[in-house]
């Protein structure tokens, strides 16, 4: 298995575009094969801070999320949203 954990700062004033583009995100992804668990979480600390968790069968499954083109045209979307840059590692877990 794939574990994905990863932390992103957004612009404030840009908070729910976020939500909506994340909400999608996540709908999309929790419906493609090999997603076991797909999650954005904002922090309670600081709401500009989302932090994400996903499980995913194997590579090859989380491959083909990454390629999908709906799901890159929606990282595209968030992408000026992010203040810094994301942090995400990836993990493998037997």
């Amino acid at each position: 298995m794939i574990i994905v954990a990863g932390t992103f700062k957004f612009n404030a004033d840009k908070l729910d575009d976020v939500k909506k583009n994340l909400i999608a995100t996540q709908t999309i992804s929790t419906s493609e094969e090999g997603c076991r668990v797909y999650r954005f979480m904002q922090s309670l600390e600081d709401d500009t801070v989302f932090h994400l968790y996903e499980e995913w069968d194997n590579q090859a499954t989380l491959d083909v999320h990454a390629a999908n083109p709906e799901l890159g045209k929606l990282r595209d979307e968030r992408q000026p949203w992010l203040d810094g840059k994301a942090d995400v590692k990836f993990y493998h877990l037997e």
